[in-house]
């Protein structure tokens, strides 16, 4: 049989529904029953150019009749406008439970308020209350959505040049233009955005959106809960930047800086003071270091440029690359490989898996792998130095016998070179052993008079004194030549 369905059925007259009996067996009690099956099939394949037309013609109605469910029309609008004389020095106080505020400076001595409203009915423009007042050279300004309806409202003020801002806001982007003065803003939801700020400090906090600032003279302290944050120079000043998700970009820095970021890459210039850093996942990277540097990232590699201080940093995950730094170096990477340009100070490396370079220190130097090759070059202080598996040189250049030149090296399996100065007053002791599965014969190579003993053994030691004896120099690897060299 055939039915029609109402008033689409002269549309679609060859579209059909038929019942059609199906038989369904029951093997418990052996009997069978017939129940409807519906099937629709179209009985022609070509629609007509009318009934194109007609689709062509009702398409953008039901369009139309979609967009007036979802999208509100603001029916009804309100601008509210006013100016005030005003010295240079005063504030503007913009408190509102909503709306985008946009401040922009000029040079009159005045402050230009331009505020529209926007709303489906009178009432809900209504609803929103705006208060004006004037305090001295300051601006009082409060916008109260009493009926917590759906309004659109946006702030366009102007100020003077120099003059200062305190800007609240329940929902909305804020940006302020170039400006002396200092600058507060909070938004619970939006983008901020400051240009150039001079002889002032900055605060801004959103709860979700983008930070962006300008070069400052001032101290900066931003936060987002969700998004990235970008600060040009910033000159006498310091830098607190937080964002629990986003990248963080910031210029030269002319105090202390601490950034931090649940979720993100940190881009930094020169900092002349300490510097915080940290982000739970990504790349970190610091032109320059002030007095101190302390960096760490759950995952991802760390690059620091010449530093003034101490340089301490650490990955759960990358490759670590320090330059040249007037103070100690502490870095530990659980999984990457660790260069050091230089130190006058300490130095102490660690990586579970990577390789591992210093090229000049001026004091101690400690280096250890779970896998990789390591090697130290012109160290003016001991050297301990181990690696699971891999190739260790090592440069010792201090001749001062009074201080500590002690060398221990070791490796699970692989070469071992070391150079010592003529001067060098020390006390040697070098094992080499050789498994039974090692693919050559190895030795033990010495430019200085030791005695080495078991040289067709699976045990090859070198023991002896240089210019009398003095800090110990040991050595012990497997599989691997020894090499005890003069500095040259």
């Amino acid at each position: 049989m055939k039915r029609s369905f109402g008033i689409f059925s002269s549309h679609f007259q060859n579209v059909s529904v038929r019942l059609s009996p199906r038989r369904i067996e029951n093997s418990n009690h052996r009997h069978t029953k017939r129940i409807p099956r519906i099937v629709i099939f179209d009985q022609r394949r070509d629609w007509s150019k009318w009934d194109v037309l007609k689709l062509a013609l009702l398409f953008p109605i039901i369009v139309l009749f979609i967009l007036s469910l979802v999208i509100p029309a603001y029916a009804e609008s309100e601008k509210i406008e006013k100016s005030f004389s005003v010295k240079k020095g005063g504030e503007l106080i913009i408190d509102s439970d909503l709306g985008e505020i946009r401040v922009d400076t000029w040079d009159e001595d005045e402050v230009s308020v331009l505020i529209t409203k926007q709303a489906r009915n009178q009432e809900r423009l209504d609803a929103f209350e705006v208060e004006m007042d004037q305090r001295g050279n300051d601006i009082h300004i409060s916008g109260d959505n009493e009926l917590h309806n759906r309004v659109r409202v946006e702030f366009r003020i102007k100020v003077p040049k120099e003059y200062n801002v305190d800007l609240s806001t329940g929902g909305g982007s804020i940006n302020v233009d170039d400006i002396n003065g200092d600058v507060k803003l909070d938004t619970s939801g939006g983008s901020i955005t400051i240009g150039s700020v001079s002889s002032g400090d900055i605060d801004a906090h959103t709860s979700g959106g983008n930070i962006s600032v300008a070069d400052v003279t001032g101290n900066v302290a931003v936060d987002t809960s969700g998004g990235s944050i970008s600060i040009g120079n910033v000159d006498d000043g310091n830098v607190d930047a937080h964002t629990s998700g986003g990248n963080i970009r910031v210029g030269d820095v002319g105090g202390e800086l601490k950034v931090h970021t649940s979720g993100g890459s940190i881009i930094l210039g020169t900092v002349t003071g300490t510097s915080s850093i940290h982000t739970s996942g990504g790349s970190i990277s610091l032109g320059h270091g002030g007095r101190n540097v302390n960096a760490h990232t759950s995952g991802g590699g760390i690059m620091i440029g010449p530093s003034k201080g101490n340089v301490n940093v650490h990955t759960s995950g990358g490759n670590i690359n320090i330059g040249m730094t007037d103070g100690d170096v502490d870095a530990n990477t659980s999984g990457g490989s660790i260069s050091v340009s230089g130190s006058k100070g300490t130095i102490g490396i660690k990586t579970s898996g990577g390789n591992l370079s210093v090229e000049s220190s001026g004091g101690p130097v400690r280096a250890n792998t779970s896998g990789g090759s390591i090697r130290i070059m012109q160290a003016k202080g001991a050297i301990d130095a181990g690696t699971s598996g891999g190739a260790i040189e090592a440069e010792m250049i201090e001749t001062d016998n009074s201080k500590d030149t002690h060398v221990k090296l070791h490796s699970s399996g692989g070469p071992l070179t070391v150079y010592l100065p003529t001067t060098i007053e020390a006390t040697v002791s070098a094992d080499l052993k050789i498994s039974d599965f090692a693919d050559r014969d190895y030795e033990i190579y010495t430019d200085f008079p030791l005695s080495i003993k078991g040289e067709d053994s699976d045990h090859i030691s070198a023991r002896g004194n240089i210019n009398g004896g003095g800090d110990r120099i040991q050595l012990n690897t497997t599989n691997g030549d020894i090499q005890i060299l003069k500095l040259k």
